[in-house]
């Protein structure tokens, strides 16, 4: 019975200290930066899963957030919506309107 007590206390500690970690992540976000979603690796599926964080800064844009310790490596990758810039350029760059 003892053991069964036990137990159920270590499991609690334990829930209650990845709850705390969590919101220490959360309250470490500067101002103007939420977190949109958090992918972690679960090592149940087939599957393979590649962790992430989504971040949305106050400007609109979007930060996805790979961490990969393997190898001293830093990669950086910008992806532009391509309509939009289009629209802006042909704005800028035509006086007249396009729709005829």
């Amino acid at each position: 019975m003892q053991k069964w007590i036990v137990g159920i206390a270590l499991i609690s500690l334990a829930g209650c200290s990845q709850l705390q970690s969590q919101h220490e992540q959360s309250a470490a976000l500067p101002k103007g930066v939420t977190l949109v979603e958090q992918v972690t690796a679960g090592a149940t599926s087939d599957t393979p899963v590649i962790p992430y964080s989504k971040y949305t800064l106050s400007n609109g844009l979007t930060v996805v957030l790979h961490e990969d310790h393997s190898d001293p490596l830093v990669h950086v990758d910008v992806t532009y919506t391509w309509a939009r810039l289009a629209k802006s350029w042909v704005n800028r760059a035509l006086p007249i309107s396009l729709n005829t």
